[in-house]
């Protein structure tokens, strides 16, 4: 399956999430939706999309699209206002703004997604696994199933054991 195609599914699962929230019966005594849930309740839907999109590609983790010059600096090839702020690439720090584009404030700004909605969102992803771990039924088992699939999720399993590789640059 393409990159693309996931990203699409990963979108509509966590919009399947966000449709559990909404979901959820008006407060009673029993169950009072939580302050990340009514925070995500009270985002417009236009902003929820943005908000799910930025976090959909920021989980990814994708590089994103740019070019290295002659001596192996990254540059992207579009920049944004979040980009101003971030040095410049050097011989000595080649990868600058290839860190900075694979931020979660890059992407935000890359799909005009606003922070807070975007945490409001994680917050709630997080509560939604938090209910998973302690068994308690939460979310359909289409959602618990993206949960399970994020690819975040899959690369601290697959690297439990294993060494982090070197960060010191290679010399031809």
């Amino acid at each position: 399956m393409s990159d693309l195609a996931t990203a699409h599914k990963a979108l509509s699962i966590a919009q399947a999430i966000a449709n559990d929230i909404a979901a959820i019966p008006a407060p009673t005594k029993a169950a009072k939706p939580t302050k990340h849930q009514r925070a995500w309740f009270a985002v417009p839907a236009d902003r929820q999309a943005a908000a799910l999109k930025a976090l959909a590609d920021h989980e990814r983790g994708e590089k994103p699209a740019g070019s290295y010059d002659n001596a192996s600096r990254w540059y992207p090839d579009e920049e944004f206002e979040c980009c101003a702020l971030i040095r410049s690439p050097s011989r000595a720090w080649p990868f600058s703004k290839l860190k900075h584009c694979l931020s979660l404030a890059h992407k935000e700004a890359l799909h005009n997604a606003e922070h807070d909605d975007v945490l409001a969102l994680r917050r709630v992803l997080m509560e939604h696994a938090e209910a998973i771990d302690a068994g308690l039924p939460l979310v359909t088992q289409e959602s618990k199933a993206w949960l399970e699939a994020l690819p975040l999720r899959q690369a601290a399993d697959e690297s439990a054991g294993t060494d982090l590789p070197s960060r010191k640059p290679v010399r031809l």
